[in-house]
């Protein structure tokens, strides 16, 4: 009677209610511990190199301002920072391989055109004809022979294409054409404006006949004077002529064949680079590798049977 009083007093009821709060307390907060090391060992492993891994917080172990159970990064193991350290440094090579890079193709192509200035600067003259201002050079003596240079220079390109005619014997004049160095750019730049052009010059200097020899996109005025003046003309040799057959229909060439021929030529440091791809692609290690690739079997046929 006394016991079953006791457990009814309102005293007792109270102790007992805190008693049973304290044990689920525990019992929940054993629970969160054997859950967060299972979600510990069971988390699945990042598959990208240096992602923070994330562990699950316990009930005691969240912040002030966390709601409970809020992922937190991991602090950065050795190998995540080994990981971080090499990727740094990887970069830092390859910037400064690329910088490097930069700096010596600058440096060749400041120097080449240097180089190219002092060439142009002298061993040429400016002399004043019915047509205009036109520059030429004059070197060796024998027959003439009027030399056209093609897009890749002025007159000093023509010299280089006709050093072994001043070698064998003749006199060379090489003429730069319409807007090539010191010529300048008229509104009729045609190929039968040129033409009448090198008439003019060759009057100037009291030249007759000539032998006229047309390199690329020099071929069609050179062509054009001894259409034009044939009597100044005896003997045209065409050097890989820009030319067309005539009676056939002109196509237009594709438009973006146009604008990387025109960007290409419009500027320096793009000729400059194609120019020097092509003279290492052409070196002695590279010609027979490129020839191989570029012949088709029955061409490398024949080469070989009469070898």
């Amino acid at each position: 009677m006394w016991r079953s009083e006791m457990h009814s007093t309102p005293l007792f009821r109270l102790r007992n209610a805190r008693w049973e709060t304290a044990r689920r307390q525990g019992v929940s907060d054993l629970l969160a511990a054997a859950l967060s090391a299972v979600d510990r060992q069971l988390a699945p492993t990042p598959l990208i190199l240096g992602m923070p891994q994330f562990r699950s917080l316990r009930s005691g172990e969240a912040r002030k301002n966390q709601p409970h159970g809020v992922d937190e990064p991991l602090p950065r193991t050795g190998s995540s920072m080994r990981t971080s350290g090499n990727r740094r440094m990887t970069l830092t090579i390859v910037g400064g391989l690329l910088a490097a890079l930069v700096a010596l193709t600058y440096y060749g192509y400041r120097r080449d055109m240097d180089l190219a200035r002092a060439r142009v600067s002298f061993g040429s003259q400016v002399i004043r004809t019915p047509c205009g201002l036109i520059e030429y050079a004059d070197f060796g003596k024998g027959p003439p022979v009027l030399v056209v240079h093609a897009a890749g220079g002025g007159f000093d390109q023509g010299l280089e294409l006709a050093q072994p005619s001043i070698d064998s014997g003749f006199r060379v004049i090489a003429v730069s054409r319409f807007g090539y160095l010191r010529t300048a750019l008229p509104a009729d730049a045609s190929p039968m404006a040129q033409a009448d052009a090198h008439a003019c010059l060759l009057d100037v200097l009291t030249l007759g006949q000539v032998a006229v020899i047309g390199g690329s996109a020099g071929a069609p005025s050179a062509m054009q004077l001894c259409l034009r003046h044939p009597e100044r003309c005896s003997a045209l040799v065409l050097l890989f002529p820009i030319a067309f057959a005539p009676g056939r229909a002109q196509s237009k060439p594709p438009a973006l064949f146009m604008f990387v021929i025109k960007t290409t030529l419009h500027s320096d440091f793009l000729f400059w680079a194609a120019t020097k791809v092509r003279e290492t692609l052409c070196s002695k290690p590279f010609s027979p590798r490129l020839r191989r690739i570029s012949e088709t079997p029955r061409r490398r046929s024949k080469r070989e049977r009469f070898r």
